[in-house]
């Protein structure tokens, strides 16, 4: 019978090498870039944003290992209470592995190239920088400590939306997920518009305002507005994946 500890290992088996791939493969990239830029002077190859790369990855990570580990925990005598425990150890870890890596990488690619992390193109203005992406960024201790955490409270928000979306396909397979989905992207693409037309363009007005103040950018510019968002979010849809894991019934491989 597996442990927390055990329980938390495999965990990390199953994490590690997709780790290893992407970012030998984000590096190897940068590093072509820097290296192009400095063999061409009048070539100006820019990226920036690449921990929008990290997201979507981590979205896909917890998503595609759900299914092995929640079968694999339950068959070796992991209690749901103790596979959930380690499941979110594990985004713990995770989120803040992944979180120093970026911060290191956007810190050092930044004083070869002209680059903006997703950081400093949101709350850049607060490092009085308007355009971060036009320059070699000057980076203090207080905005790499401030990135580090912002990155961190992101990345394990993103790991439990993740989680959730894969219960819920978990639970509701076959017919129930395409439903599901086609009724998401209809509101989205169809209804949404719909209503924003109906109120004269202020429903959007008014998501936009939301989004803001939740991300701390409505009066001043305060990244610790959006980690407090981050921190309640995934304690809330902490909860709520609990019990889907709880009652979820397992379904045959």
């Amino acid at each position: 019978m597996m442990n927390l500890s055990s329980s938390v290992k495999y965990q990390w088996y199953q994490y590690k090498r997709p780790l290893r791939i992407f970012y030998s493969i984000l590096v190897l990239s940068l590093l072509a870039i820097v290296a192009i830029n400095m063999s061409q002077n009048e070539l100006d190859m820019r990226v920036h944003g690449i921990e929008i790369c990290s997201c979507i990855f981590l979205l896909i990570l917890v998503m595609s290992n759900f299914r092995t580990s929640f079968h694999f925990s339950l068959v070796n005598g992991v209690s749901r209470k103790t596979m959930f425990k380690s499941h979110m150890m594990i985004m713990f870890i995770i989120a803040a592995i992944m979180a120093s890596v970026d911060t290191f990488i956007s810190t050092v690619y930044s004083q070869f190239v002209s680059y903006g992390p997703v950081f400093l193109l949101i709350y850049g203005e607060r490092y009085d920088m308007m355009t971060p992406i036009d320059a070699v960024v000057s980076i203090s201790g207080q905005m790499i400590l401030e990135q580090f955490v912002w990155l961190f409270c992101l990345y394990i928000f993103i790991q439990v939306v993740g989680y959730l979306i894969r219960l819920l396909y978990y639970k509701f397979s076959g017919k129930w997920s395409l439903i599901i989905t086609f009724a998401v992207i209809t509101t989205i693409l169809y209804i949404f518009p719909l209503i924003d037309n109906l109120t004269n363009q202020q429903f959007f007005k008014s998501l936009t305002d939301l989004v803001k103040f939740l991300l701390g950018l409505s009066e001043t510019i305060n990244p610790f507005v959006s980690v407090v968002t981050f921190i309640i979010g995934f304690f809330v849809l902490l909860m709520i994946n609990f019990q889907l894991v709880s009652k979820i019934i397992i379904k045959k491989s």
